[in-house]
Order: structure tokens, then sequence, then C-alpha cells
């Protein structure tokens, strides 16, 4: 089922849609996913026959040694049992695989496990060292988004400032290290050891066979949810409205005019927003002509990232502008006790100011496969220039130097939700003013153009299925 939820980041009222006959561009849906789309099944490390499912019910009269034989040796497995006292337990399981039930009873009797192809030595329980795989990027990852609004003219009143800050900080050995201390505490065993080689990606543990199926499983949790990867896809749209649009543009009404309140894959909510449902799917174009009605409908950018599970992606299409800022040293010297005279020495720093689309999203995955999602577009580009007023003061020494300084226009939000996967959001609202030069045949067939702008950002998210990790806290029984 898609799904199609729509956030606001400013509310304006607007009129119907124009009913004169425009000429409808076309444009490319997001790319469709198969829903089998994952990566390859890992190859079981264990043969086919341990995967068998048996039911087995044990007791305080039957021998666990016995029973676990009998039924080895019918799935063609050999067990050896090195352990003097006879076991037994309470335990029944009902079609479950027979690793599975290997498992546990080594778990409830302490037993160490030990398997080579078709063939088990069960032994006690005892300390030994295992290496395990831990192939995680090394080093802290950081990520600081601010946002500052400031008034820097000193009045009587005072200036005003506000800052927006996220901060991120990513140790992921460090948060390891911590976790695996918590696991062993648990035993309360003084002899239990381990260290992390961060550089060659390896865990060297030295404990119990419980304590490594515990370690085993903990790694198995942690590696799939750092593993799963989320595809993001964003068109990012600027529309230049008509001017009875001029106000902004109404995605609730808009929607509703085409679908219709009392369609049962229409979900309204007023002027906050709209939620869409279809069994069959629709089409993405049909929605972008919506837009085109109210306006001349242009792209930005066509973001596209494929982003690990609570890491940061960043899309960053710019061209930095180039300023220049003057510096001016004057040196006094003294010519005699009436008259100085000085002399000025310029310099300037050379600064870069980003002009486009940076587009950085942060997607975590949650159990129902919801996706939530920190997401901060950034838009920027040149209203118009002026002259800095630096070199007029200096106008004799640089008679012949001008140095413009752009006056930047930014379009930026920064808003965290939740969607479902497979959804998409379209965020709309942020509206701003932009003179354009008209240019001969560009605007063809739109009439009555304003020169207020809004962008309309699309975005979708899709969660990438990731290999099994059905078997990896058995391959602790497996001998190296």
């Amino acid at each position: 089922m898609y799904h199609i939820f729509i956030l606001l980041a400013f509310l304006f009222g607007c009129k119907e849609a124009d009913d004169s006959k425009i000429e409808l561009k076309k444009y490319e849906n997001f790319d469709k996913l198969e829903e089998n789309l994952q990566l390859p099944e890992v190859k079981k490390d264990l043969k086919n026959e341990w995967h068998n499912k048996i039911s087995i019910t044990l007791n305080e009269n039957v021998s666990v040694a016995e029973v676990l034989k009998n039924v080895a040796n019918k799935l063609g497995i050999k067990i050896t049992w090195n352990i003097k006292n006879p076991v037994y337990i309470n335990y029944s399981a009902h079609d479950k695989r027979f690793i599975e039930i290997l498992a546990d009873i080594g778990q409830m009797c302490d037993l160490k496990i030990v398997i080579k192809d078709l063939n088990c030595k069960i032994t006690a329980d005892g300390l030994y060292f295992n290496n395990y795989e831990i192939a995680f990027l090394t080093g802290e990852r950081k990520s600081v988004h601010d946002l500052n609004y400031s008034n820097n003219f000193e009045l009587k009143s005072g200036s005003s400032s506000k800052i927006l800050s996220n901060t991120l900080a990513l140790d992921l050995f460090a948060e390891l290290h911590k976790n695996i201390e918590m696991i062993l505490q648990c035993e309360n065993n003084p002899d239990i050891k381990f260290s992390i080689n961060k550089q060659a990606g390896i865990l060297t543990l030295y404990a119990s066979q419980k304590i490594h199926r515990a370690v085993m499983r903990y790694l198995k949790n942690l590696i799939r949810k750092i593993n799963l990867q989320v595809l993001i896809q964003a068109k990012i749209y600027e529309v230049r409205l008509f001017n009875h649009f001029s106000t902004g543009i109404d995605l609730a009404k808009a929607f509703s005019a085409i679908f219709g309140v009392g369609n049962p894959t229409f979900q309204g909510t007023g002027l906050t927003g709209l939620s869409l449902s279809s069994k069959g799917g629709y089409d993405e174009g049909l929605i972008i002509d919506v837009l085109n009605k109210f306006g001349f409908l242009k792209s930005i950018a066509n973001p596209r990232l494929m982003v690990m599970n609570n890491n940061i992606g960043i899309f960053k299409s710019v061209k930095n502008e180039v300023i220049f800022k003057l510096k001016r040293e004057r040196t006094v010297f003294e010519k005699n006790k009436k008259a100085n005279y000085a002399d000025d020495t310029y310099s300037s720093e050379m600064q870069n100011i980003p002009v486009g689309t940076i587009f950085t999203v942060q997607p975590t995955i949650n159990d129902d496969n919801k996706i939530t999602i920190a997401l901060k577009p950034t838009i920027s580009e040149i209203y118009e220039t002026i002259e800095d007023p630096a070199f007029a003061l200096m106008k004799n020494k640089l008679k012949d130097v001008k140095s413009s300084v752009p006056i930047m226009q930014i379009k930026e939000l920064d808003t965290t939700f939740t969607l479902f996967e497979g959804q998409t959001v379209i965020i709309g609202g942020l509206l701003y003013v932009k003179k354009e030069q008209e240019v001969k045949g560009f605007y063809t067939g739109y009439k009555n153009l304003s020169d207020v702008h809004e962008v309309i950002i699309f975005m979708q998210a899709n969660i990438i299925k990731d290999i099994s990790y059905e078997d990896y806290d058995h391959k602790v029984f497996i001998e190296n």
C-alpha cells in the first residue's frame, strides 16, 4: 500500500485551481523498488541437517544424552558426549530446528557445544578464547547543525538572537565497549576478559560458552540494526505562482479537488495537511500536474541517497561565490613635531559563499517498519548585489577597484517526522519573492505570473532489506 503524507511548513489560503487550459507537463515518477529488493542471502555456516525441525520432550526420567544421540543419529549427525554424570531436565519443543534445541539444552545445563560439519562434541562449559568480526567504521563522527537568527544592530532596546542547535556524536566502539562490559558483569567472574582491536575490527573474548552466546546475540542485533539502509529519494521543485495564487498553494484543497473527500482513498485533515492512500498506487505525475496549475513549475534538485540507519546523509549541489574581505593597515611616521604622514597597506581575504542546494537527512528505522526522519533542506541563491561601502570610503586610494557583495536569499526548513516505508511526504509553504528577467519564449502559455515563488519538496523513503542474521549467534558452536 502506498501513502502520501503532506506537511505544511507554513499555512496559506488560496483560491480554487484555475480552470484555464494549460499544457500539463509529465514528470518522472519516483523510482519503483521491487518488493523483494534485498542483498544476497548469507551462506549458512551449518549444514542443512542441523536445520531439520523436530519435536521433543524430556523429563527427569529420561537421559538427555541418550535422547540427543538417538535423534542426531536419525538426522545423520554424530554426537560425542564427554560428561561423566548423567543429565536430566524438563524440556519440551515442538516443530523446532535441531540446532536451536541443542542450544537451549546447552544453555540450561551449562554445556559447551563444538560443531564440525556433522560431528558434535559436548563437554562441560568452561572458559575459552574466541574472536568475532566487528566491521564498523573507526573513529568518532560528529555532526552539528545550527540555525542562528540574530539582530546585530545596537539599539537602545538591545539586540536579539536565537540559536537552534542540534548535535549528534557517534562513537560506536566506545558504546560497544560499555555494552560488552555490562554483559560480562552478569557472570561476576573476574577471569572473564575481552579486548577490541579497532583497526582490525576484531573482538577477542575469553569466557564460557554461555557468555559467548550472550555476546553473539548482542552483536547479532547490533550489526543487524547498524547495517539497515534507507533509500531516500527526493524531488525539489520551485513554483512561480500565478497572481491569484500569490498567497501560496493550499495543498489540502488542491488534492481534495482531484480525489474528492468522499473517496475512500482520501483522508483529509483540513488545512493542516492530508493523507492519501491507494491499494493500486497512483501516478506521481498526476500530483505534479496539479501543482503545475498554480504556476510555472521547474525542478531545482533530485537528491537520491542511500543512508545507513541512524546516520546522516548529505546531498550538496552548490556554486561557491567568491567575495573579498578588505583589510587596511596604517603606519604613521613622524616627520617632525608639527607634521606626520601615514602609509597605508591593503590586503584582501577571499571568502566563499555556497549558492545552491544542500539536503541533509537522517533516518531512524523503528521495529514496525516506520521511519523517523530528521530533514533539513537549504536552498540559497543571490537575490541582488550591492557595492562594498568600504571601497567607497577609500576611493582616493582605490579609484578603479570595485567589490560587489551578494545579498543572499535562503529557504531553509528543519523538521522531524515519522512515516511508513514507501510513503511519500510533500512539504510546502516556503514562500519568497524573486524578480526574474523575462526571457522570450521561456514562459510560453503562462500568463499573469507573479514574483512570488514557492518551494515544494517530495520525499520518499524505502528500507533496503538486509541479509539474514537468523543463524548468526549459532556461529559460536562452530569449531575454528
